[in-house]
This record gives C-alpha cells, sequence and structure tokens, in this order.
C-alpha cells in the first residue's frame, strides 16, 4: 500500500490572511504531514510538475482558482475553514456541484446549517490547531500588562453603510437581531436566525438570504463586542495590536500599538502577563488560533466563559462574563496581583494544548480520510 500525496494550497512563505497567520497554518499542516512520514507537497509544486494529489487541503479560499480543476478530476478535497463556510459562499455552491468537495468546520455552530442547507456535503469537525516550534515560551520578564491582537472594522461604519443602501424593513429587521445577538452572547448565530425567521416569516430553504445575514451580522456583531471589551479596561494599561480603525474606539490608558504580523505576535504574547481573548460569533462553538498560540507561548488567557473552551481547558484560563463585561476590570486585577496562580493556569493549559491541539493532533484525526483516499487508490 502506497502513502497517499496529500497537497496543501500555500508556500512555505508566511504570506497571506490577516497578519499571515493563515500562511502560518498552511506551513504548520505540511510540516505535520511530514513529520508523520505522509507523501505532502504544496499544491503549486505539484501543479508545477504535473503531479496528481490524491488529496488536496486548502484554507479558507487558499489555492480556489485551481480547485476546480482538480475537483474535475476526481481529487479529493478538504476546504478547512478558519471562520465558517457561510462566510465563503462560493465554496458551498462548489459542494453542491461536486460530491469530492468536503468541508471541516472549526465550530459545531455550522453543524445544523449545513445539515439544513446543504444535506449532502460531507463534513468534518476539526479545531484550529498550534505550530509548537513557533509558539514558544519566552522565560524573560514579562513585558506588557494585558494585550489584545485583534482586527478590526469600524462596526458604526458598517452598520451606517447598512442603513443608506438597504431599505427600511431590511434595516430595522438587521437592527432588531443585531441588538438581541449582543444581549445574547452565547446564542449561536444559527439559532438567533431561526428564531427570527418566525417573527419575520423568513424562507427558511433561501440559502442565500441566511449567507447575506450571516456576514452582515457576524462581523458586525464580534466588532462591536471587541470594543465594548477593551473600553471595560480603560484604567488598566491594555496594548491593543490591530487595525488602526482601534485609534477611533480606545480610550483612558490603553494604548493602540499598530499592526503586529506572525512575526510580531510571536515576540508580544510570550512576554505578555494576560493574552485577551474574545470568542468570535461566527464560530461561537469552537476553539480559537488566540487561545492555541497564547498556550503554546505559555502565557496566560483570559477568555469569555465559553463552554467549548472550558470543555477543552477547564480552570486552566481565566474566564470573565461575555454578556456584560461587569467583572472584567476585577478580574484582570486579580490576575494581575497574583503571578502564581496566572503561572499555573499557564504551566497547565501549555500541558493541555501540547497534547490535544497540535497540527500534529489534527493530522491524526483526518487519518479516516486519508484512509479512505488510499483504499480507493490500490
Amino acid at each position: 500500500m502506497t502513502e497517499p500525496k496529500i497537497g496543501i494550497y500555500g508556500s512555505e512563505k508566511l504570506n497571506g490572511g490577516v497578519y499571515n497567520m493563515l500562511a502560518s497554518f498552511n506551513k504548520g499542516l505540511h510540516d505535520a504531514f511530514k513529520a508523520k512520514f505522509y507523501d505532502v507537497e504544496y499544491m503549486y509544486k505539484y501543479h508545477e510538475d504535473k503531479i496528481l494529489p490524491d488529496l488536496s487541503i486548502a484554507f479558507n479560499g487558499s489555492g480556489a482558482d485551481f480547485w476546480e480543476f482538480y475537483l474535475n478530476k476526481g481529487i479529493p478535497h478538504i476546504m478547512w475553514a478558519v471562520d465558517s463556510i457561510f462566510m465563503h459562499i462560493y465554496a458551498a455552491k462548489l459542494s453542491m456541484k461536486f460530491p469530492n468537495f468536503i468541508f471541516a468546520c472549526v465550530s459545531t455552530s455550522d453543524i445544523k446549517a449545513i445539515n439544513h442547507f446543504m444535506p449532502n456535503l460531507p463534513f468534518l469537525y476539526l479545531p484550529h490547531a498550534v505550530d509548537t516550534d513557533f509558539w514558544l515560551p519566552d522565560n524573560s520578564e514579562k513585558e506588557h500588562d494585558i494585550v489584545f491582537l485583534s482586527t478590526l472594522q469600524d462596526f458604526e461604519e458598517k452598520i451606517n453603510n447598512f442603513r443608506q443602501n438597504w431599505d427600511k424593513k431590511r434595516f430595522d429587521q438587521f437592527m432588531t437581531i443585531y441588538e438581541y445577538a449582543l444581549q445574547n452572547p452565547d446564542k449561536s448565530f444559527w439559532d438567533i436566525y431561526n428564531y427570527f425567521a418566525i417573527i419575520f416569516n423568513f424562507d427558511m430553504l433561501d440559502l442565500n438570504a441566511y449567507y447575506q445575514m450571516f456576514n452582515s451580522l457576524c462581523y458586525t456583531v464580534t466588532y462591536t463586542r471587541r470594543v465594548h471589551l477593551i473600553n471595560k479596561l480603560k484604567d488598566f494599561n491594555v496594548k491593543v495590536w490591530g487595525s488602526p480603525v482601534w485609534e477611533k474606539y480606545i480610550s483612558g490608558n490603553v494604548q493602540y500599538m499598530g499592526a503586529a504580523d506572525i512575526k510580531d505576535s510571536l515576540k508580544i504574547v510570550p512576554k505578555s502577563k494576560i493574552v485577551l481573548h474574545l470568542q468570535p460569533m461566527q464560530i461561537l462553538d469552537g476553539l480559537h488560533e488566540r487561545i492555541l498560540n497564547a498556550t503554546s507561548a505559555n502565557s496566560f488567557i483570559l477568555t469569555d466563559n465559553n463552554d467549548v473552551i472550558k470543555q477543552s481547558f477547564g480552570d486552566t484560563l481565566g474566564y470573565y462574563n461575555g454578556y456584560t463585561f461587569d467583572n472584567l476590570p476585577e478580574t484582570v486585577n486579580y490576575y494581575l496581583n497574583n503571578n502564581a496562580i496566572r503561572e499555573e493556569k499557564s504551566n497547565q493549559s501549555r500541558k493541555i494544548t501540547l497534547q490535544n491541539h497540535t497540527w500534529r493532533n489534527r493530522v491524526t484525526e483526518i487519518f479516516d480520510i486519508i484512509n479512505a483516499v488510499n483504499d480507493i487508490n490500490e
């Protein structure tokens, strides 16, 4: 039995995705396959050499211009989204056209919607992972009290654009759902959409309508909540890295530090006492690379009280009230003043990540797919 040829869309260069994070996923997965002695190569090299892989994998839309070429040749393809398939409508449409298109979701929040709108789509639940060769501890003295590394768009501007470009009925419906989502951060988009489908008589067979609301709402809610989170800590020494629009929303002692690509992040995170996390709405019931990266670097994570995160990490992380953020200042103050407790939790959470959440772990979890491809090609 010969090992299947695995093709990873991307390259060995850390280029692509927001702050190059997505590119690091490509490399991490490629190197994990290689470490497991699989026949793995980047897809551009297979393409140059006119070699057909037995299985291709892409994060989000990496290499999307080539997907149909290989799908038409019967090559199984896994699209591994780092947010949601409903952020990528072209992928949803491809899945209906090609039975060899497989979707890997990082959040169980999408499963009911996938079963509803795309019942024939083969899919897996595969959370994010971390490259432990990148995200390493730094045992020198911590330089930063609290850090938040997160992109931001101007949610007020987005809402104003919706007001100007949509009819009043659609906009009023959106704002009603938006306010409800802010007040109920534990509810997935699928659950919220179903709730309002009855009230507003939405067509639950209309995938495009679901996709449009998903894209309009989820990030708008996430960006709004990120600003609320940081504003709650205006009296603390918080450093924010991300988009320049942060400067519009920060106040007090919070400092905007500029953009940070992955190489910058590798230096910032290990030197931070507290790394803040707020679970995005679009992947509510899943893990996030921010948690995995920080824990791998032996840094302490403070996150909203999320069931999926808690199932994996238990009390090795710090948690705050994600509804109102009311206990956030008190919680931050506690951990800043209790180094031993913070460091013990960091040590324990790192052990969990190294045991369960590396790219090698994820390669093991997709063995069934690889073995199926191997059987087909025998």
